[in-house]
């Protein structure tokens, strides 16, 4: 259980996805418990722009899940076949 801000640094991590029940525990704070997303960051041990942003994905989206990461396609790939007879049609 997470109870104070080194408790959440320490499940956190920099850069790191933050565990989802501390994302729902920090959104409670603010939705329900009429808390400022900068005093429930404070709280939980989070940024202020993560928590507004679950905030408002919550008020959006109806849940705090992160969006699906993952890569995009190779921005080359659709010009490969010129790309490769360039470099064939080289000495």
């Amino acid at each position: 259980m997470v109870d104070g801000p080194e408790d959440a640094l320490a499940m956190s991590g920099r850069g790191k996805a933050v565990d989802m029940g501390l994302r729902h525990r920090a959104v409670a704070a603010v939705v329900q418990g009429g808390m400022s997303a900068r005093a429930a960051a404070a709280r939980f041990g989070l940024s202020a722009p993560s928590v507004s942003r679950w905030v408002k994905r919550f008020r959006e989206r109806g849940h705090v899940e992160p969006d699906a990461r993952g890569g995009s396609a190779s921005r080359i790939e659709a010009e490969r076949d010129r790309i490769v007879r360039i470099l064939e049609a080289r000495p």
